[in-house]
Order: structure tokens, then C-alpha cells, then sequence
């Protein structure tokens, strides 16, 4: 499900943000972006860079799972819950621009501490002071159980599917990333590698030696 996370998010930033900024845009002449306000490290200032983080965030996990790079959380990756998460984030995008344009000619991204703006009262604010947020809880339920958890075992027997072999192979290895707690049934697979290795080497050394000594003589 890490592609249709990846589709929602697309979609919920293209219309909150993209769509919104242009019916602003049309019906004022600016799109409402204020940017991070406040002063260097002020509350306001923190908020506006954990919200820069949290977009930054959103798009890493499905794109992590999508390379690879990531997995599923397995208690999570089932297809009832992805879903739910599905339709949530479905409700919560359209929840979103609905609160967005109750707004009005008031909406605004970031704060201008000089600009006073109609307090919007009706609509979901009857009831919510800030809609908007609240909306983007659903949201976030998207399918996101791919988060950023190595490969481990999954990731293992996957690459020994790719890979075609039976049991542990130093490429499936390579290509799953195992997790730490996975480190040691690794190495204990490579131990006879390593040790034929070390018996093929063995040998090698006084050779060397002995053509150093020629190339001297």
C-alpha cells in the first residue's frame, strides 16, 4: 500500500495547499503564505519548522518502503487496516479543504503579526476552534504503516526469492539489510564462508614471501 499512501499525500498537498493557494490567489490576489513567522528558535518560529518537518515526513516513509529501503510494520501491514487508513485519509482531505475554504478570504499559511484578518466563526468553527487540524489527524492515518523499519527477516526471504536461493546467501544478505538483532544468525551463516576463505589465503602467504625474496636475489 505504499504506492496509494504516496497517491494521498500527492493529492491531499495538491489540493490544501496547491488548489487553496490558487482560489486564494483569485479571489485576492495573494495565496496566503505568510511563511515561518516569529523570531529564532520562539515558539512560533519552532512550530512553523516542525510543520515544514512533519510534510518533509510524510512523504519519507512511502517513499523509503517504495525503494526498498524500508518495510511495512508487520503487526501494522494488514489489508483491513490499510483500508480503514484509506478511507481516513480520504475523509480527513476532504474534511481538510472544506475546513479551508469555511476560511474564506481569512485563510492563511504562517502568520503576519501587523495583518488582522475576520474571525471566522461559523461553519465547522462553530464547533472546532481549529478544523483544519483537526482534519489532518484522518489524514495522517493513511496507509503508513511503512514506516522506517529495516528489512529483517522479511527483507531476507525476499531477497532470497529475487536471488533464487534456498537458504542464507552473502547477496540476499547484502541486498536485505538485516536489522541488528539479525546480526548474529548472519554472521553465523558467513562463518564457513569466512573460514574456506582464510583456508584458500592461508597457503598464499609464504608464496608471496618467497617471490619477494626471488624478486631481491
Amino acid at each position: 500500500m505504499a504506492e496509494a499512501a504516496l497517491v494521498l499525500y500527492v493529492v491531499y498537498m495538491a489540493l490544501a495547499f496547491g488548489l487553496r493557494s490558487y482560489l486564494m490567489w483569485r479571489a485576492t490576489g495573494s495565496t496566503g503564505f505568510k511563511g515561518i513567522s516569529g523570531s529564532l528558535g520562539s515558539p512560533e518560529w519552532l512550530a512553523g519548522v516542525l510543520f515544514v518537518v512533519a510534510l518533509v515526513v510524510g512523504v519519507a516513509a512511502p517513499v523509503l518502503a517504495l525503494t526498498g529501503t524500508a518495510e511495512p510494520i508487520e503487526a501494522l501491514d494488514a489489508a483491513a487496516l490499510n483500508w480503514i487508513g484509506v478511507a481516513l485519509a480520504v475523509g480527513g482531505i476532504a474534511l481538510t479543504l472544506y475546513a479551508q475554504l469555511a476560511m474564506g478570504e481569512s485563510w492563511r499559511i504562517g502568520v503576519d503579526p501587523s495583518e488582522r484578518t475576520e474571525l471566522v466563526t461559523s461553519g465547522p468553527f462553530a464547533w472546532v476552534r481549529n478544523p483544519i487540524f483537526s482534519a489532518m489527524i484522518p489524514d495522517g492515518a493513511r496507509p503508513r504503516a511503512h514506516g522506517p523499519q529495516p528489512p529483517g527477516d522479511r527483507g531476507l526471504r525476499r531477497a532470497r526469492a529475487r536471488t533464487g536461493a534456498a537458504g542464507p546467501s552473502r547477496r540476499g544478505a547484502l541486498l536485505a539489510r538485516p536489522a541488528r538483532r539479525d546480526l548474529p544468525r548472519v554472521r553465523a551463516a558467513h562463518r564457513p564462508v569466512r573460514a574456506r576463505c582464510r583456508q584458500v589465503a592461508e597457503p598464499l602467504g609464504p608464496r608471496r614471501q618467497a617471490a619477494r625474496d626471488a624478486a631481491r636475489a
